[in-house]
């Protein structure tokens, strides 16, 4: 009789160390668990951050052909237009197209860019962060669908990643890299940054 008394009670013993581990597991799960969602928010936070400071880089700055030359390469296949206006060429859409802009040429661009006058170019004293926000309407990515429907889900961004014009000495295009450029940012109807606007400071000789 003592025998099975005694072994009753081991027995007890080796269930509530049974409970105790799994007691212990589940906490060290829960924990494993939050600190991992956490450190997701973290992550997200930060890229939210970083992409925070990409864009403040360029909003209402002098910058130099350097510097648009490298803004292109560090948003190159980024769902962000690259608008470029020299003294002496067009309107440009390098990376991401917007619309509303020329189907034969990404160059003509539509409303709003090809509304400013050389004057208004050259002296910039109309050329305001606001000209590029939300307030112009139209202003979008330019899109297809990807299975030729109408899934906006499929939803397949155009990008014109020829940068001849960019970076050929000679071009009216042509960006110098000394020159110096006005950023702006353009922001569609929901309020989401789209692209960056650089335009070359000088007298312009293109331009309605």
């Amino acid at each position: 009789m003592e025998g099975i008394v005694e072994k009753i009670g081991v027995f007890g013993v080796v269930l509530l160390a049974l409970a105790v581990l799994i007691g212990v597991g589940f906490g060290v799960f829960s924990i494993a668990k939050n600190t991992a969602n956490e450190g997701v928010v973290g992550v997200q936070d930060a890229l939210g951050a970083m992409n925070e400071s990409v864009f403040n880089d360029y909003d209402q700055k002098t910058l130099s052909g350097t510097q648009v030359v490298s803004a292109y390469n560090t948003m190159n296949g980024k769902p962000v237009a690259i608008i470029v206006k020299t003294c002496k060429g067009e309107w440009v859409n390098y990376n991401a197209l917007i619309t509303p802009f020329t189907s034969t040429s990404p160059r003509q661009l539509g409303a709003p860019f090809q509304s400013m006058s050389k004057d208004a170019l050259s002296k910039q004293y109309s050329v305001t962060a606001s000209f590029f926000d939300k307030s112009s309407a139209g202003i979008e990515l330019a899109h297809v669908m990807s299975d030729g429907g109408g899934d906006v889900s499929k939803k397949v961004v155009l990008y014109n990643n020829v940068t001849t014009d960019m970076t050929k000495n000679g071009n009216q295009n042509y960006v110098t890299s000394t020159a110096k450029f006005s950023s702006y940012l353009i922001k569609d109807a929901g309020d989401t940054i789209i692209g960056i606007v650089f335009i070359q400071q000088g007298k312009h000789t293109l331009g309605t």
